[in-house]
């Protein structure tokens, strides 16, 4: 029974490992540099554009590339700002479920130092006190996992509202590219 508890123990600490948080949170800021790198080939296609274009056209597509710039800031900006924001639930959740295994941890050498000295009696009580508190911690950490996906859902329409607002801004410029010629 008491290798049953180590196992259980073991098991946990490998379904949260810190090395997977670092890799989400490495995949994040992977995306957020891929955007950056877009920007910078977006103003660098601008530059060769503008020199081919007479002056009215020039004046137009400027136009149509300084909104596609300012899109694309608005993407690299939504994406720095959700992987912020996932990097810090990431180290609260990973300190929250290093705190609750140490703590853990503690009391299982505890119960097994007194395990040994109690009677039958007292082990099935020990035994129930440590199930409801690891039961206690899964809760706290589904909590945190509830937390993490509301506020990733939040983002999630932020960042559609802008997508829409970055289509609605596209497309009337491109009605005053044709109705302004």
């Amino acid at each position: 029974m008491v290798q049953w508890l180590v196992d259980g123990l073991h098991s946990l600490s490998r379904l949260m490992s810190h090395s997977d948080l670092q890799a989400q949170l490495s995949t994040e800021k992977e995306s957020a540099r891929g955007t950056q790198e877009e920007l910078e080939k977006e103003r660098q296609n601008q530059k060769k554009i503008s020199l081919r274009l007479s002056q009215e056209e020039h004046q137009k597509a400027l136009l149509r590339r300084d909104f596609q710039l300012q899109s694309l800031g608005l993407q690299a900006r939504l994406q720095q700002r959700l992987w912020s924001q996932e990097r810090t639930l990431l180290v609260q959740e990973s300190q929250h479920l290093k705190q609750a295994l140490l703590l853990l941890s503690l009391k299982l050498r505890c119960f097994l130092k007194h395990a040994v000295s109690s009677t039958l009696a007292d082990l099935k009580v020990a035994l129930q006190d440590l199930s409801a508190e690891l039961r206690q911690e899964r809760q706290g950490s589904q909590e945190l996992t509830q937390q993490f996906a509301k506020a990733k859902a939040s983002w999630e329409v932020e960042r559609t509202e802008l997508k829409s607002l970055i289509m609605q801004v596209t497309k009337l410029l491109q009605i005053v590219y044709v109705y302004g010629d």
